[in-house]
């Protein structure tokens, strides 16, 4: 096979998976909710970073989504409770604790806070989180098959304002159609922190959340194991969103280059193989070799990622808000902002999160961190 050939064919193979994932897409909006089980006993989690005005409405909103039920609440911070808020979610337990911060904050909290939970099933979902009514019963109707361990879900991002949370907001729309190309050819072997839903038994089988506090990624690493011990990670038929607020430019390109670090030391197989499903790099490879098919071809990617863009974000968008309608029109742009941090995350071991720079190694432990001034 000549480079020519080969370079052509990797183009076919990109606009190839971008129809596949444009399918599952298609599929995951048409699933419909599993059977109920009224005897489940479960609690709701969140992990709480800060407890201010925002975070706590975005909370108090997510609770009212989920309505009432026979369930328990805990909210597991460093934060000192809000008293008065408290008054008005008397449902809620509100866990204090002082976890180790050079790790995984978040790991490390929860796993404090994991020998306070009632029930057989912990949902566990970040703060920043918001949901649909039919939220709790997509994913506990999941747990009627007793050989699923962990339940996640996919996520989109909340409309904001700025550049920045525009670039994000792109990002997930490709992510969570990756997610569904991995669930229908290799099976879901990793949950997202938008829903860590996991059964007692499963936890207490992977060693707890204190296993996964050396690991920058503790929601990949939940369901990574929960798998290696026998169980299935199922996907619930919901979307959630996230807000992203207003980030800088640089601030979105640094959460995308951490994420896909961390991509690369969670399941490098599929890290290196990105670069297989990006037709933007295979039709500017094929116009240096030849101009008028590399044009071509570029003019076809583009109008194939603006088409199965568009179908793919209105099929992941959350029912419960409104969706813009024009962001999948910066797809290709996209593609070329990411193919530069894919190849820098290739050599790249160290991270920022927050005010901290984190390094890791080949297994995406947190083996150093530093605050910034």
């Amino acid at each position: 096979m000549t480079l020519l050939s080969l370079v052509v064919l990797l183009f076919a193979v990109s606009c190839g998976y971008q129809l596949f994932a444009t399918w599952c897409s298609v599929r995951f909006a048409s699933r419909n909710l599993g059977a109920k089980n009224p005897r489940l006993r479960f609690s709701l989690i969140k992990p709480v970073r800060e407890a201010d005005e925002d975070s706590l409405a975005q909370i108090s909103r997510f609770l009212e989504k989920c309505g009432e039920g026979d369930y328990d609440i805990y909210l597991c911070s460093a934060a000192s409770a809000p008293e008065q808020w408290l008054k008005e979610q008397p449902k809620i337990t509100w866990l204090r604790l002082q976890a180790e911060q050079s790790r995984n904050g978040k790991a490390s909290t929860l796993a404090l806070a994991q020998r306070y939970w009632s029930g057989d099933i912990f949902v566990v979902s970040d703060a920043d989180m918001g949901c649909s009514p039919e939220y709790l019963d997509a994913v506990l109707g999941e747990f009627s098959d007793p050989e699923v361990g962990v339940v996640t879900c996919l996520y989109r991002a909340r409309p904001e304002s700025g550049f920045g949370a525009l670039v994000e907001s792109l990002c997930i729309v490709d992510f969570c159609a990756s997610v569904l190309v991995a669930e229908k050819t290799e099976g879901v072997g990793f949950a997202m922190g938008s829903t860590m839903a996991i059964r007692r038994e499963t936890l207490e089988q992977i060693g707890g959340f204190e296993a996964l506090e050396p690991y920058l990624a503790d929601d990949y690493q939940l369901g990574h194991r929960a798998r290696q011990k026998g169980w299935k990670v199922a996907l619930a038929p919901t979307v959630l969103d996230t807000g992203l607020g207003q980030p800088s430019f640089g601030q979105a390109l640094s959460h995308q280059y951490r994420w896909l670090v961390t991509s690369k030391v969670s399941r490098p197989a599929g890290h290196f193989a990105f670069v297989v499903t990006q037709g933007m790099f295979w039709a500017g490879f094929l116009t240096f070799m030849r101009p008028a098919w590399g044009g071509l071809a570029l003019l076809f990617w583009c109008f194939l990622r603006w088409t199965a863009g568009f179908v793919q974000a209105q099929k992941l968008a959350p029912s419960h808000h409104r969706q813009r309608q024009w962001e999948w029109l910066l797809l290709p742009l996209k593609d070329l902002l990411y193919l530069g941090l894919w190849a820098t995350s290739l050599t790249g071991n160290s991270v920022t999160w927050g005010d901290q720079t984190l390094h890791l190694d080949s297994e995406g432990r947190i083996v150093a961190s530093a605050s910034g001034d």
